[in-house]
C-alpha cells in the first residue's frame, strides 16, 4: 500500500511538470509575440524621448524615413495617452515601420491603439500598410474612439484585430502620425518555438524524482528491538 501511494505520488508530479511545461510553451506554440515596448532601454515613467529605432523579441521598429523618428512614452506623463506602461506614439512628421530582424515572413494579429494626447484628443484613423514578399501590399485603417484622459480612470487604449488576410508579410508600415501604439501581438506562421530551458528543467527533474528508488521503510512498532538506519 505505502509503495503504490508513494508511485502515485511521484506520477503527480511528473504529470505536474508536464502540464507546466504545456502552460509555459502554450503562447509560443502558437507562434505568437507580443510586443509591448518595455526595452531594455527602459524607458523612466515620466518620461518620452523620440528615437529612431527600437528592438524587442527579435523585431525591428523604425520610422518609415531614416530621416524621421518615433516617441517612445515610459507612461505617468501629464496629457498622454495612459495605460500603466510603456508604449510608442507618433507626432507631426514621425512615422512607424518594423519587421523581424532576421527577415522572417509573419502574421499581423493585433494592436492596441490611442489618441496622441489629450490636447489633441479627436479621434484617429490609423492606416497599416502590410507588404509581401511579392512586392504586393494589403491596407487597413482603425479608427480609435476619441476617449483619453491621461492618467484619469477612463481607458485610453482600445484592442483592433487584424483582418485574415495579414500573413506572411516581410514588414509593415505605418506612415501617418497623431495615435499611440502598444500590445503589438504578431505570429510565426512557419515554425513553433522550442520549450523554454526552465521548462524542460522542470519536466526533467520531474522525470528523475518519478524514477528513484524508494527504500524501505522499518516496521512500526518495537516489538523487533532492531534499530533501522
Amino acid at each position: 500500500m505505502k509503495q503504490s501511494s508513494i508511485s502515485r505520488q511521484h506520477q503527480s508530479l511528473l504529470a505536474g511538470a508536464c502540464l507546466t511545461v504545456i502552460l509555459a510553451t502554450d503562447l509560443t506554440a502558437q507562434g505568437l509575440l507580443s510586443i509591448g515596448f518595455e526595452g531594455p532601454p527602459v524607458q523612466p515613467a515620466g518620461t518620452e524621448y523620440g528615437v529612431t529605432e527600437y528592438f524587442e523579441a527579435g523585431m525591428w521598429f523604425k520610422p518609415v524615413n531614416p530621416y524621421e523618428q518615433f516617441g517612445r512614452n515610459g507612461g505617468s506623463v501629464v496629457g498622454a495617452a495612459e495605460n500603466g506602461t510603456t508604449y510608442l506614439k507618433t507626432a507631426l512628421g514621425d512615422s512607424l515601420s518594423f519587421g523581424f530582424t532576421d527577415e522572417s515572413l509573419f502574421d499581423l494579429v493585433a494592436v492596441d491603439l490611442a489618441e496622441y494626447s489629450t490636447v489633441l484628443s479627436d479621434p484617429v484613423t490609423v492606416q497599416f500598410i502590410g507588404y509581401f514578399a511579392d512586392g504586393s501590399t494589403i491596407l487597413q485603417g482603425f479608427t480609435t474612439d476619441g476617449v483619453i484622459d491621461g492618467t484619469g480612470p477612463l481607458a485610453d487604449f482600445q484592442t483592433f484585430y487584424f483582418s485574415a488576410g495579414w500573413v506572411g508579410l516581410t514588414r509593415v508600415e505605418v506612415p501617418g502620425f497623431g495615435w499611440s501604439l502598444d500590445n503589438l501581438v504578431v505570429r510565426h506562421p512557419s515554425g513553433i518555438p522550442e520549450p523554454s530551458a526552465l521548462a524542460l528543467w522542470l519536466l526533467g527533474a520531474a522525470a528523475l524524482w518519478g524514477y528513484r528508488p524508494s527504500h524501505p521503510r522499518p516496521p512500526q512498532g518495537s516489538g523487533s528491538g532492531k534499530n533501522w538506519r
